[in-house]
């Protein structure tokens, strides 16, 4: 599903709802209402066929890290997420083309991400898509400290 707004109210329910189960945030929900707020937000929710339970998401606004060079034409894919059972076949790659195309189409010159300095196996994928480590970020998730990669991808 990728119109703007039924891909972004689904893709909301769906993301906040994990992100509840992962990180007991019950403020999710909220900060997604927030996210999808934005003019320049996309959404886009790849969905189980029959039945349209979602296996996968993506998010995509302008860009809010910290990089000494962040430029106002840098978006950032806030979340790429596909259940376990449905990696490897392709969706993730597709999630993150369809993010490369609507950031292009919103005058984007970089696309940018942040991944968990431990997560080898997403590492390994966003480099083999085109991303390249430009930095680091350090921050806290109620009492756990996170250190994330931030990647980024040249569009121009």
């Amino acid at each position: 599903r990728g119109d703007r707004r039924g891909a972004a109210a689904a893709a909301l329910e769906a993301g906040a709802l994990w992100e509840e189960k992962l990180s007991h945030d019950e403020n999710a929900l909220l900060r997604y209402r927030e996210l999808l707020a934005s003019p320049t937000a996309r959404a886009w929710l790849v969905e189980l066929r029959p039945g349209g339970a979602p296996v996968g998401y993506a998010l995509l606004d302008r860009a809010k890290l910290p990089l000494a060079d962040l430029a106002p034409t840098d978006f950032e894919v806030k979340r790429v997420y596909v259940f376990g059972q449905f990696q490897g076949g392709g969706l993730g790659r597709r999630l993150v083309e369809r993010a490369r195309e609507d950031a292009l189409a919103l005058g984007a010159t970089r696309l940018l991400l942040g991944v968990y300095a431990k997560n080898d196996a997403a590492i390994g994928f966003y480099e083999r898509v085109g991303f390249a480590t430009c930095g680091h970020r350090r921050f806290q998730v109620g009492l756990l400290t996170c250190d994330d990669r931030i990647m980024g991808m040249p569009l121009r």
